[in-house]
C-alpha cells in the first residue's frame, strides 16, 4: 500500500498495528472461506469495522448506493466505499459505472490493481498484517 494512502486515511497507525498484533496471539476472526484458500467478503468488512476507530473517518453508512458498499465521512467529504477482497475485481464490476471525476475508496484484503484511476484510493487491510510482522 502506497505510504500516502495511510497518512491519508490513517489517523493511528501504531494502535492500529497494536491491535492486529493482538489478533496474533488471539485469533478472533479466520478471513479465509472454508472451501477455499482466498479471503471473503463478509470477513474483510468485520475486520474493517474492528479497526474503524483507527482510520480518519467519522462515519459509516451501508447499503447500496449505485451499486457501492456503503458511504465514508471522510474530511467534511462522503466517499464512496466498495469492500473487495482483491481490488483488481472493482475494476471488472464497478468502473463502468463511476465517473471519472467522482471520488471512490475501496477498501480490499489484497491490492492486486496496479494502474488504478487516480480519481479510486485504496486501503489495503492485509498490509496492516504484514507491516505489525517487521
Amino acid at each position: 500500500m502506497k505510504e500516502e494512502m495511510i497518512k491519508k486515511y490513517v489517523k493511528d497507525l501504531d494502535g492500529l498495528l497494536g491491535e492486529v498484533k493482538l489478533w496474533e496471539k488471539q485469533p478472533v476472526w479466520d478471513i479465509y472461506h472454508p472451501q477455499e484458500i482466498l479471503p471473503y467478503h463478509d470477513a474483510l468488512i468485520f475486520v474493517f469495522g474492528r479497526l474503524f476507530n483507527f482510520f480518519n473517518f467519522n462515519s459509516i453508512f451501508f447499503g447500496p448506493r449505485d451499486g457501492l458498499d456503503a458511504l465514508v465521512g471522510w474530511n467534511d467529504q462522503i466517499i464512496d466505499l466498495e469492500f473487495e477482497v482483491f481490488s483488481k475485481t472493482f475494476e471488472r464490476e464497478h468502473l463502468k459505472n463511476i465517473k471519472k471525476d467522482e471520488k471512490v475508496l475501496i477498501v480490499c484484503w489484497e491490492n492486486n490493481w496496479k494502474n488504478s484511476p487516480n480519481n479510486i484510493d485504496i486501503i489495503e487491510i492485509d498490509q496492516f498484517f504484514k507491516e505489525q510482522k517487521l
